[in-house]
């Protein structure tokens, strides 16, 4: 099974995508440890390309977190045999986010590459609330939902991630 999760940040596809690869037993690739090199810095994109598509080339099943319309966003979402979005509402992000860096204080999150320290300040706020909620995402998403309507599952709280789960019999 080849799995993409998508959606805003905060929402928990990080989470969501390891819970998911260890129930599958599939390959798990995180797109943000890809995309960021160590101290924030952006890596190479012609690299970050060449990894996401021989990890798509030499896996059969797999589960893919993160949004990166740059990293084979078509492929990705063409091949998936399901497309998880994470439409959790603004405020529920924000509290996930503020609760993640509380709990990795200043080291690097789950699916995040390493020595990049979790962050939690005006710009990501601002990002979560209103940027990352503009028209550009909601009408990507909206894409997505529209151009893919018979493998789109949309998630919008923790309670419909539970279920979904339980639907599927695996465990939380």
């Amino acid at each position: 099974m080849k799995i993409s999760v998508v959606g805003y940040p905060g929402s928990g596809k990080s989470e969501l995508s390891a819970r998911l690869s260890l129930s599958l037993s599939s390959p798990l690739l995180h797109l943000d440890s890809i995309a960021w090199e160590r101290g924030w810095k952006e890596r190479d994109k012609e690299e970050a390309l060449k990894d996401v598509g021989s990890f798509l080339d030499n896996n059969a099943s797999w589960v893919i977190d993160g949004n990166y319309s740059a990293l084979c966003h078509k492929r990705r979402m063409e091949e998936s045999d399901e497309i998880i979005l994470l439409d959790f509402n603004r405020f529920s992000c924000l509290k996930r986010c503020y609760l993640r860096k509380r709990k990795c204080r200043s080291s690097s999150r789950l699916g995040m590459a390493e020595g990049c320290p979790e962050r939690f300040g005006y710009g990501i706020i601002k990002w979560i609330l209103f940027t990352g909620r503009g028209w550009k995402a909601k009408a990507h998403y909206l894409r997505i939902r529209n151009m893919y309507k018979e493998k789109v599952v949309v998630l919008s709280s923790q309670a419909e991630i539970d279920s979904y789960y339980e639907k599927r019999g695996w465990e939380k």
